[in-house]
């Protein structure tokens, strides 16, 4: 452990320790504080003793270098005392796709677009050489913004000692962890090993359920793809043929709408109240205030007003009620009193059921206490109390005209306001609809104008062809052409004289006679300079002779020179493990270049961490050989085997030489009479290499022969 806790000054001075979050193998991560940016940061810490320090440092280095908005940035790396780390990016408010799919799954849309930007933030990695190799649902995370970050990018797998992998086998083991995401997404559930948050999938015969058999809503192609690359090793073989199969996907999440506030004055959030339906009304002890508050979603009109005062209480009418009920069809006239309307002597015969109404329906007390102003109370069973007990009925009635003059004024600041906010959106709404209707008067505008150019084209194009029209009876009309400039003279076109005729057959028959002159010579001088016999070989009649002196012919090659051979392949060897040892590395032993070299993979410490006895390269000569000699070029101190077979399997080869702690070119001599088409560099041993791993390295071989 590195020994850190709160308060430690790690990198300089620079990085403030806080608190722990979480460990992960050797490494501890916390957040601290950056004094030179004075904002949160990720800190990663681990032991320089650990066997993976110095790949995650160097992993975590080569991943800073890949700008993408998509992946968690890696904003410094270092070695202090005995520990080294690196500092990434604080994602506050991140949640992980393990939160996000825990339970129900989530949306099929949604699920598309977040596997689609780790899909694509791992194509932009890979095209600098980096993978991830560990991907599960907690290095997903969605922003509040919407956005998808990956996190982990080359230094997961370091960690993890997977840094090893690469290639195809990269390559594909990436894109199977973005359909597992795709996966979990889709069924809260998690397809492949290991303990990740989520329950694991169910197992059929073939593997994992289809998502579809287990989630609602799965698209066919994310179904489809799931089962091919789950079950069959197939589908998509890297994480940019994945983006392009299920694109296209929506460039934000869809999240709940916001609800519409409608504008008013009054209020610091400058909208209008509007009642909740399940709020119960007001109590009987309720202040004014209360039932304003309720009668704001009223909506109606001052004249509305004024009648229901008229209809509580005749006697203190508004007079021009009938003048404003005037303006409205089918309204009583003055004279005539309105059926809905009740007299005075109604009023008073129902005084008792005007003072029960504030217990039945909530009604402010203040209404009872004014219409009992002289002292009058009306008793539930309808009978009056008190000493006005015979004007009980007056007295209710202008109760209960002040009760209503009460409920209308506050009903009047209700609809003052709503229509205060009503002009106001009603005038935004007019600003809006002007600018629209002037744009779309625009775009017709130029509309009009195209077609009117378009029909113009069209008749101009028709007036060309119809004057160009020649009729079935019409012969063409050719136009005069005015004769051209003689560049002879007029005599030049008289027939020849018999001297002229003379003399162009004599200069014509000397011209033949020169060039069969020229043809006679040139053909007795072919073969004159060539040695016919050296060419075509002796006469098969002539005996050779030679004397008994004359030397040999001396032969132009030297004899017993050897020369390289060449080579037209070479594969990873590594029979005890997967058959495959970093294979797309081994074309770089015979590229003539001594800075490129092949390497095994990474193992925990020497002799293979006593997982095998060995890995090692099959080089393939193209066809059976006598080599002379072996060329190896070791990079690090090395001890190998060197096999020579007719098939690359070192079961059945002969062995014809050996390597011990050797490194740089090293020659070995093979012995008289071993052939065959392949070689085998067959690796003893891992040496301690500069990433912090143990590997078998070489970096070039040459067979001459």
């Amino acid at each position: 452990m590195t020994g850190l806790q709160p308060g430690t000054v790690v990198g300089d001075q620079r990085y403030v320790v806080i608190r722990a979050l979480s460990e992960y193998g050797d490494a501890e991560v916390w957040t601290a504080q950056d004094h030179g940016t004075d904002q949160l940061v990720t800190l990663v810490v681990l032991p320089m003793s650990s066997p993976t320090a110095l790949a995650v440092l160097d992993a975590a280095s080569r991943s800073a270098d890949v700008d993408n908005p998509r992946l968690v940035r890696v904003l410094d790396v270092g070695r202090e005392y005995d520990y080294g780390y690196f500092t990434e990016e604080s994602l506050d408010g991140a949640v992980s796709l393990t939160q996000l799919a825990g339970g129900i799954g989530m949306a099929a849309e949604e699920v598309r677009r977040i596997t689609g930007e780790v899909a694509l933030a791992l194509d932009a990695a890979q095209r600098r050489g980096l993978h991830h190799l560990g991907l599960t649902p907690d290095n997903v995370l969605l922003m509040p913004d919407g956005s998808v970050k990956l996190a982990g990018l080359a230094t997961q797998a370091a960690l993890a000692g997977q840094d090893h992998v690469g290639g195809k086998r990269a390559l594909r083991r990436d894109t199977k962890g973005l359909v597992a995401l795709a996966y979990a997404g889709l069924t809260a559930r998690w397809p492949l090993g290991g303990d990740v948050g989520l329950p694991p999938a169910p197992r059929t015969g073939g593997g994992v359920p289809r998502p579809s058999e287990i989630a609602v809503g799965v698209p066919a192609d994310l179904d489809t793809i799931a089962a091919l690359t789950l079950n069959q090793n197939l589908g998509p073989v890297s994480p940019g043929d994945y983006a392009a199969q299920i694109a296209p996907w929506p460039s934000l999440s869809v999240r709940a709408a916001d609800a519409l506030a409608i504008p008013g004055p009054g209020r610091s959030d400058d909208s209008l109240a509007i009642p909740a339906l399940d709020a119960p009304p007001p109590g009987p002890d309720a202040d004014p205030e209360s039932w304003a508050s309720v009668t704001q979603a009223l909506p109606t009109s001052a004249a509305g007003t004024r009648w229901l005062e008229a209809r509580a209480s005749p006697a203190v009418a508004d007079p021009s009620l009938h003048e404003t009920m005037d303006h409205y069809p089918g309204a009583p006239s003055p004279e005539t009193p309105s059926p809905e309307t009740p007299s005075a002597a109604e009023l008073s015969s129902g005084a008792s059921e005007t003072a029960n109404v504030p217990a039945a329906y909530g009604i402010p007390s203040g209404a009872a206490a004014s219409a009992g102003a002289a002292g009058d109370i009306t008793t539930p069973d309808g009978g009056a109390a008190g000493p006005a007990g015979e004007a009980g009925g007056s007295g209710l009635a202008a109760g209960a005209a002040t009760t209503a003059a009460s409920a209308g004024a506050a009903i009047t600041q209700a609809i003052d306001s709503a229509s205060a906010a009503t002009k106001r959106l009603a005038g935004q709404l007019r600003t809006g609809m002007g600018t629209l209707g002037d744009r779309a008067r625009s775009v017709t505008s130029r509309a009009e104008g195209a077609v009117s150019e378009h029909r113009d084209l069209k008749a101009a194009i028709r007036r060309v062809e119809v004057d160009s029209e020649v009729g079935i009876d019409q012969a063409p009309q050719r136009p005069t052409l005015e004769p051209p400039v003689p560049l002879l003279p007029p005599e030049a076109g008289a027939q020849p004289s018999p001297a002229q005729s003379r003399f162009v057959l004599a200069l014509f028959a000397a011209f033949v006679a020169l060039a069969a002159v020229i043809g006679i010579a040139g053909m007795t001088r072919i073969g004159a300079n060539s040695d016919l016999e050296a060419i075509l070989g002796p006469d098969a009649t002539a005996v050779p002779s030679r004397s008994a002196s004359s030397p040999p012919p001396a032969n132009t090659a030297t004899a017993g020179a050897p020369e390289e051979l060449p080579i037209v392949g070479a594969e990873g060897y590594d029979p005890e493990g997967d058959q495959v040892e970093n294979s797309d590395l081994a074309a770089r032993v015979y590229d003539e270049d001594a800075a490129t070299f092949w390497q095994s993979e990474g193992y925990q410490g020497p002799k293979f961490g006593g997982l095998k006895s060995g890995v090692g390269l099959v080089v393939d000569l193209g066809q059976d050989v006598t080599p002379s000699e072996i060329t190896l070029n070791l990079p690090v101190s090395s001890s190998a085997e060197i096999y020579l077979g007719d098939d690359p399997d070192r079961a059945g080869a002969n062995r014809v030489g050996t390597v011990t702690a050797r490194q740089g070119v090293v020659s070995l001599p093979v012995a008289d009479g071993a052939n065959g088409r392949y070689v085998i560099v067959w690796f003893t041993d891992t040496p301690l290499v500069p990433d912090g791993r143990y590997r078998a390295q070489l970096s070039e071989i040459s067979v001459q022969g």
